[in-house]
């Protein structure tokens, strides 16, 4: 897979440095070890590796210790009572200690309010995305925002 798939970016023209793949769990269960190899494969050629939708499912610790990642992408159920849940808040705080502690980049995905927004950041959250940023785009639509 890594060597199509970089065979393929270096035939786009595309910055191997300017791409961040997103892998999920389910991904990773088949074969964590042969995972890791074609992850690193690419990281050595300047893709990034983000893990998506972290704290659904079974969130194996063990991805954090032998996986490349650059970044992990909360998923939506960890922003959702941030701003209600005192222990929303705690896991919150206690997931990106730990990202910050392994040098991980941390998103937070479903951010749908100026309030989750703002104590995402304030926690140390790098970026967010979801409604409040923008909705889904039609392709058309997405187009015209880079124009």
């Amino acid at each position: 897979f890594a060597s199509d798939f970089l065979a393929m970016l270096r035939e786009s023209g595309f910055a191997a440095d300017r791409l961040t793949i997103e892998i999920t769990e389910h991904t990773l269960l088949s074969d964590l070890e042969r995972c890791a190899a074609s992850l690193t494969h690419l990281t050595d050629a300047g893709v990034s590796v983000s893990l998506d939708d972290f704290g659904a499912g079974f969130c194996n610790f063990r991805y954090l210790k032998i996986l490349p990642l650059d970044a992990i992408k909360l998923d939506r159920a960890m922003i959702d009572g941030i701003t209600t849940d005192p222990r929303d808040l705690a896991v919150l705080r206690g997931i990106i200690a730990m990202a910050k502690a392994l040098d991980l980049k941390v998103v937070a995905e479903g951010v749908e309010t100026e309030e989750q927004r703002e104590i995402a950041a304030r926690e140390g959250c790098d970026v967010y995305q979801g409604y409040l940023c923008a909705k889904p785009l039609e392709q058309d639509a997405f187009l015209a925002l880079l124009v």
